[in-house]
């Protein structure tokens, strides 16, 4: 009995260890007056939402304690700013790379910072690709990969290539033959 105990708890505290990878954080700040950073107050759930109701809680509680001196206190959420960058790429025709563009753009954590960086790099692509005059091209937006997102098309390796004709209409069951290319004949 006491082994199955121990079993159980350890069962338990493993499930409870992984748990942890889900878990969201959240900040908020306690600004004074004067704009300066009083304290910190750290909030943790299962969605963004919920980490940051759980600290914008704790963080109202201390402000109308009257642990701090100041009159005006205020709680912010504290922001996570980032820089993304995204590399566009004009393909010609022909699947050949003719030219690489980037862009960069900055701002706050989940509010599409890389989607605004891979717009302006495909703008900056298409203002290229209208000046230069290359209405065969595509701007093609790069993988997570460092590749292009693009398959080149097969080229045939006989541009004629064998020209087949259809069943004749009085014998039925044997296909055509294929004409010879470069040759003047009925194909």
């Amino acid at each position: 009995m006491k082994k199955l105990f121990v079993v159980l708890a350890m069962g338990l505290m493993a499930i409870a260890g992984s748990s942890h990878a889900g878990v969201k954080k959240c900040q908020v700040e306690l600004i004074n007056g004067r704009n300066m950073l009083v304290d910190t107050f750290t909030g943790y759930g299962y969605t963004k939402q919920q980490a940051c109701q759980e600290a914008k809680l704790d963080c109202r509680h201390a402000k109308y304690s009257g642990y701090y001196r100041a009159r005006i206190l205020t709680c912010q959420k504290k922001l996570q700013m980032v820089t993304r960058s995204c590399e566009v790429s004009l393909i010609g025709g022909r699947g050949r790379l003719i030219q690489s563009f980037w862009a960069q753009a900055y701002g706050e954590v989940g509010t599409g910072v890389k989607g605004d960086a891979c717009y302006k790099a495909k703008q900056k692509c298409q203002n290229f690709k209208m000046r230069a005059g290359r209405y065969g091209a595509t701007c093609v937006k790069e993988n997570q990969f460092g590749g292009p997102v693009y398959r080149p098309l097969p080229m045939p390796r006989n541009p004629r290539g064998p020209v087949y004709t259809p069943n004749k209409p009085g014998k039925p069951g044997k296909p055509g033959k294929p004409s010879k290319p470069g040759r003047g004949g009925r194909h």
